[in-house]
């Protein structure tokens, strides 16, 4: 009777234990699937912001008091890392978190104003008149794949970029964040004579983004973006 008995309870254990563990299959699957349809639905806000965040660096070249075709001067200079300081809390996670990461070796918000630094340093002065992102055109295109429960990395191609400049340059090479970059200006001094002149300039903005989701919304924690024309990378 004891030995019947010892039997009984180890299978209502186990019964239990299977019941329990059917539960929590339920509950991870249910899980999954309502996080993967979170994010679905995400997905058209995460592009918005990515591109609001490609109009924020273009807008960031606007208003530079420096004479078209010299130096950036350092006026100029302080007022535009400021506005990057600003555009990267709004835009990206706590760079802490990217030491974190090593499926992807992106440029982090601590990493980025090196890379303004560098263009300011190499690019003559111009005045950026208008400035136009086209998410709607039929060459941008955009992928997503998650990376687990609060990552994700996010491929775009050819976003176009339009803009109208005066300047000495035939094509301004705008700073757009951190990337390849292979165009460098001619710096004249002070006091050349200088010829300027109004140019309408189109680029394709193409690169990758890895996101984090920080206190519930996503933000960018590495990126790396170039610029290519018709004919070559800029």
């Amino acid at each position: 009777m004891g030995g019947t008995r010892t039997i009984k309870r180890f299978f209502s254990r186990m019964n239990r234990g299977l019941v329990l563990g059917l539960i929590l299959i339920l509950l991870l699957v249910g899980f999954v699937v309502t996080d993967n349809l979170r994010f679905e639905g995400e997905k058209a806000e995460i592009t918005d912001n990515i591109v609001q965040y490609i109009t924020d660096l273009a807008n960031l070249n606007d208003g530079m008091e420096s004479s078209a075709g010299t130096a950036i001067g350092d006026a100029d200079q302080q007022r535009i890392r400021a506005g990057l300081a600003e555009i990267l809390d709004r835009y990206y996670a706590d760079p802490t978190l990217a030491s974190r990461i090593t499926v992807y070796d992106g440029y982090d918000a601590s990493e980025i104003p090196e890379s303004l630094s560098l263009w300011l340093g190499r690019t003559a002065a111009f005045d950026l008149q208008q400035v136009r992102v086209d998410a709607e055109s039929d060459e941008f295109q955009i992928t997503f794949e998650r990376q687990g429960y609060s990552y994700a990395f996010v491929q775009i191609n050819n976003l176009p970029v339009e803009y109208v400049t005066v300047g000495i340059s035939k094509k301004p090479s705008l700073y757009l964040g951190a990337g390849p970059s292979y165009l460098i200006e001619t710096i004249y001094p002070e006091g050349s004579e200088l010829f300027t002149s109004l140019r309408s300039t189109e680029i394709l903005i193409s690169g990758s983004l890895y996101l984090t989701r920080e206190e519930g919304e996503w933000k960018i924690l590495m990126s790396e973006l170039y610029t290519k024309s018709v004919d070559k990378i800029q």
